[in-house]
Protein backbone atom coordinates (compact mmCIF):
# COMPACT_ATOMS: atom_id res chain seq x y z
CA UNK A 1 0.00 0.00 0.00
CA UNK A 2 1.22 3.38 -0.97
CA UNK A 3 1.19 6.39 0.92
CA UNK A 4 -1.98 8.56 0.29
CA UNK A 5 -0.91 12.47 0.15
CA UNK A 6 -3.64 14.16 2.79
CA UNK A 7 -4.01 17.88 1.29
CA UNK A 8 -5.41 20.48 3.45
CA UNK A 9 -8.49 21.76 2.47
CA UNK A 10 -8.25 25.08 3.36
CA UNK A 11 -5.08 26.11 1.44
CA UNK A 12 -6.74 25.60 -2.43
CA UNK A 13 -9.98 26.72 -2.41
CA UNK A 14 -9.86 26.63 -6.18
CA UNK A 15 -9.17 23.08 -6.34
CA UNK A 16 -12.59 22.46 -3.72
CA UNK A 17 -15.03 25.03 -6.36
CA UNK A 18 -14.57 27.93 -4.45
CA UNK A 19 -14.62 30.87 -6.95
CA UNK A 20 -12.92 34.11 -6.12
CA UNK A 21 -14.45 37.12 -7.55
CA UNK A 22 -13.53 40.32 -6.31
CA UNK A 23 -16.91 42.56 -6.97
CA UNK A 24 -18.38 39.78 -4.20
CA UNK A 25 -15.18 40.39 -1.90
CA UNK A 26 -15.78 44.21 -2.42
CA UNK A 27 -19.24 44.07 -1.80
CA UNK A 28 -18.57 41.72 1.37
CA UNK A 29 -15.79 44.82 2.84
CA UNK A 30 -18.47 47.72 2.45
CA UNK A 31 -20.88 45.48 3.83
CA UNK A 32 -18.39 45.66 7.61
CA UNK A 33 -17.02 49.35 7.14
CA UNK A 34 -13.66 50.29 9.32
CA UNK A 35 -14.63 52.12 12.66
CA UNK A 36 -14.32 55.45 12.31
CA UNK A 37 -11.73 57.89 14.64
CA UNK A 38 -13.11 59.24 17.88
CA UNK A 39 -14.19 62.93 18.30
CA UNK A 40 -11.27 62.84 20.39
CA UNK A 41 -8.47 61.62 18.14
CA UNK A 42 -9.47 63.79 15.76
CA UNK A 43 -10.12 66.84 17.40
CA UNK A 44 -8.50 66.64 20.74
CA UNK A 45 -5.09 68.13 21.83
CA UNK A 46 -1.96 66.21 21.60
CA UNK A 47 -1.20 66.80 25.33
CA UNK A 48 -4.43 65.80 26.64
CA UNK A 49 -4.55 62.39 24.45
CA UNK A 50 -0.94 61.65 26.12
CA UNK A 51 -2.09 62.77 29.66
CA UNK A 52 -5.42 60.04 28.98
CA UNK A 53 -2.58 57.29 27.72
CA UNK A 54 -0.64 58.08 31.13
CA UNK A 55 -3.50 58.68 33.61
CA UNK A 56 -4.29 54.31 31.79
CA UNK A 57 -0.98 53.08 32.53
CA UNK A 58 -0.82 54.77 36.20
CA UNK A 59 -4.47 53.12 36.64
CA UNK A 60 -3.22 49.80 35.12
CA UNK A 61 0.04 49.72 37.11
CA UNK A 62 -1.20 50.99 40.46
CA UNK A 63 2.02 51.97 41.84
CA UNK A 64 3.12 54.62 43.94
CA UNK A 65 6.14 55.37 41.16
CA UNK A 66 3.16 54.83 38.84
CA UNK A 67 0.84 57.59 40.15
CA UNK A 68 4.02 59.82 40.94
CA UNK A 69 5.11 60.10 37.22
CA UNK A 70 1.80 61.32 36.38
CA UNK A 71 2.26 63.84 38.58
CA UNK A 72 5.34 64.49 36.26
CA UNK A 73 3.32 64.03 33.43
CA UNK A 74 0.39 66.21 34.40
CA UNK A 75 2.82 68.82 35.26
CA UNK A 76 4.64 68.75 31.90
CA UNK A 77 1.14 68.79 29.88
CA UNK A 78 -1.60 70.39 31.56
CA UNK A 79 -2.02 73.93 32.74
CA UNK A 80 -2.46 74.89 36.07
CA UNK A 81 -6.07 75.15 35.64
CA UNK A 82 -6.54 71.63 34.22
CA UNK A 83 -4.82 70.60 36.87
CA UNK A 84 -7.02 72.00 38.93
CA UNK A 85 -9.78 70.69 37.93
CA UNK A 86 -8.77 67.51 37.55
CA UNK A 87 -7.83 67.53 41.04
CA UNK A 88 -11.17 69.01 41.76
CA UNK A 89 -13.06 66.15 40.10
CA UNK A 90 -11.10 63.07 41.82
CA UNK A 91 -11.65 64.77 45.53
CA UNK A 92 -15.20 65.77 44.84
CA UNK A 93 -15.58 62.02 43.62
CA UNK A 94 -14.18 60.58 47.05
CA UNK A 95 -16.29 60.23 50.52
CA UNK A 96 -15.35 63.33 52.93
CA UNK A 97 -13.38 61.48 55.02
CA UNK A 98 -11.17 59.99 52.30
CA UNK A 99 -10.43 63.34 50.19
CA UNK A 100 -9.54 65.07 53.41
CA UNK A 101 -6.97 62.52 54.15
CA UNK A 102 -5.55 62.56 50.22
CA UNK A 103 -5.65 66.21 50.13
CA UNK A 104 -3.77 66.69 53.94
CA UNK A 105 -1.04 64.37 52.67
CA UNK A 106 -0.58 66.13 49.53
CA UNK A 107 -0.90 69.45 50.89
CA UNK A 108 0.97 68.99 53.99
CA UNK A 109 2.70 65.58 54.17
CA UNK A 110 0.19 64.65 57.15
CA UNK A 111 -1.84 61.52 57.17
CA UNK A 112 -4.01 61.05 60.57
CA UNK A 113 -1.66 63.58 62.62
CA UNK A 114 1.84 61.57 61.48
CA UNK A 115 4.56 63.11 59.01
CA UNK A 116 4.27 60.99 55.53
CA UNK A 117 7.68 60.45 53.75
Amino acid sequence: MGEQKIENAATSAKVNGVKTNLAVQNQLRNLNPKRGHSAISLYGKKAHKRVAKCIGYALTLGTSPAWEGLAIVLLARLTKTERAALAYAALASLDEATAYRTASVVLFGVMDGEVVQ
